[in-house]
């Protein structure tokens, strides 16, 4: 069997795919990045999960070692290795792997996981929960909730849920934000007034919800970790959407316009008992990129600023 490389980024994904392995009767390794010295592509905590028959899900370097990472766990799996951790880059015995960045990585391997500690984190982020995992000096893995950090050699890893972005609005932007967050594999919500835009972004692999009049505000994803953007050139769809998006903890929440729209949306919504503090969550103009007017430029500013502040924001 050829071995199947997922690029997933996310440790939902990849905790999945290492249940997946093992509900199948599999072994599975997790490879989790426990310490950097100097650059790194990838930060601590980002993880590979390794299945006996190869396959893999999750990455932690751009291609330099994560090859060689998957061929340690599986030596591991089958005894020819009894490292439980291996240094990548600056000091390694590895002659032969260097990382073009300069830097050294450190990667924990976890033999056969716990599939309940598993589940629960699983469970935990797909509920919209942060996590924290402790890994244990004997390899175990456990969540914080579960045991006491009394182990000096081991460490904690924390992990929020994944983005998620909910876009309202009508046209050509609503598409365009939707194509470019599926294909960065965000998870994507529509809410709009026009059947050909839900129509074209259930073919993206977004969820959709139809908005049947201006004041059908819907309720807006409640959480620290989700992006609340209106794509509206008809504006007065916006205000009771943006009154409904200020009653969530959403990190991001955005409209599109120009300054002097930006200025005669916040008056409305003044007037309307919206306070100053509130007002100020809501962003606008949009974007990195000043003054875009394609929706695929818009599309791609939008998006980076989005990601920029969920990287950003404390959680």
């Amino acid at each position: 069997m050829k071995p199947i490389r997922d690029i997933s980024e996310h440790p939902l994904d990849i905790l999945k795919f290492a249940i997946a392995t093992m509900s199948q009767g599999h072994r599975c390794v997790l490879a989790i990045i426990a310490h950097i010295e100097g650059p790194s592509a990838r930060a601590i905590g980002a993880m590979m999960a390794i299945s006996d028959m190869g396959q893999y899900a999750g990455y932690v370097s751009n291609g330099c070692v994560d090859a060689d990472i998957a061929n340690h766990a599986l030596r591991v799996l089958n005894g020819d290795e009894k490292k439980r951790r291996v240094r990548y880059g600056a000091g390694s015995p590895y002659l032969d792997i260097r990382l073009p960045c300069g830097g050294a990585v450190e990667i924990e391997f976890i033999i056969e996981p716990d599939v309940g500690v598993l589940s629960d984190a699983i469970e935990k982020l797909e509920q919209r929960q942060p996590i924290s995992l402790t890994i244990k000096s004997d390899g175990g893995v456990h969540t914080t909730s579960s045991i006491a950090i009394d182990d000096p050699s081991g460490f904690v890893l924390s992990y929020a849920p994944p983005l998620h972005i909910v876009i309202a609005g009508r046209g050509e932007e609503v598409i365009a934000l939707s194509r470019l967050a599926r294909a960065a594999r965000y998870s994507v919500a529509v809410f709009s007034p026009d059947k050909d835009v839900l129509d074209v972004c259930e073919t993206l692999g977004t969820s959709t919800t139809s908005l049947n009049s201006i004041s059908s505000a819907p309720n807006f994803p409640n959480d620290s970790w989700s992006a609340i953007i209106c794509l509206f050139h008809d504006h007065e769809w916006e205000s009771d959407l943006l009154i409904s998006a200020l009653k969530t903890q959403a990190y991001y929440i955005g409209a599109m316009g120009s300054p002097r729209t930006q200025a005669t949306r916040l008056e409305e919504l003044r007037n309307r008992g919206i306070d100053e503090i509130s007002l100020k969550r809501i962003r606008g103009p949009i974007g990195l990129i000043p003054s875009v007017r394609d929706a695929s430029k818009l599309a791609i500013s939008a998006l980076a600023e989005i990601v920029d502040l969920y990287r950003a924001e404390p959680k």
